[in-house]
């Protein structure tokens, strides 16, 4: 009786084990994909928020692009934009475990998380007196 036991506990832990590796691998498998969605700011110059398109990509567990627009707003009052195109190809920086990113393109900090199906992270604007910030929100497209 006590063999049967130890014989079900061994085959027990095993395929826990085999579970277990299984799901490890899903989740050691590095990101790659397209996600693209909206930004928002809200101005002090206008009463409508502003809102554009973000797309940023990954590679292999790296980030390899970001592509939008950000709105500053400057004393004066006047507003500039600024164009964040930024292609890192393979040699991006890593995404974090938990598939995070912060980087600094033209001026414009930009961090985020990416998920399995969407994305959102924030941004930071500080150039030439000028400044601004907001928020973005991205579905998965690839």
């Amino acid at each position: 009786m006590t063999r049967k036991i130890v014989i079900a506990a061994v085959i027990a832990l095993s395929a826990l084990s085999l579970v277990s590796a299984a799901l490890a691998s899903q989740d050691a498998k590095p990101l790659t994909g397209t996600w693209s969605g909206q930004t928002s700011q809200d101005l002090s110059l206008t009463e409508k928020e502003w809102s554009v398109r973000i797309t940023v990509t990954a590679l292999n567990g790296r980030l390899a692009g970001i592509y939008t627009t950000a709105r500053v707003e400057c004393p004066g009052p006047e507003v500039a934009d600024i164009r964040v195109l930024k292609s890192f190809r393979t040699a991006g920086p890593r995404l974090t475990n938990g598939r995070g990113f912060a980087v600094r393109v033209n001026g414009v900090s930009i961090s985020g998380a990416l998920g399995a199906s969407g994305a959102s992270g924030h941004f930071d604007i500080a150039k030439g007196g000028c400044s601004g910030k907001g928020s973005w929100s991205a579905k998965r497209v690839l």
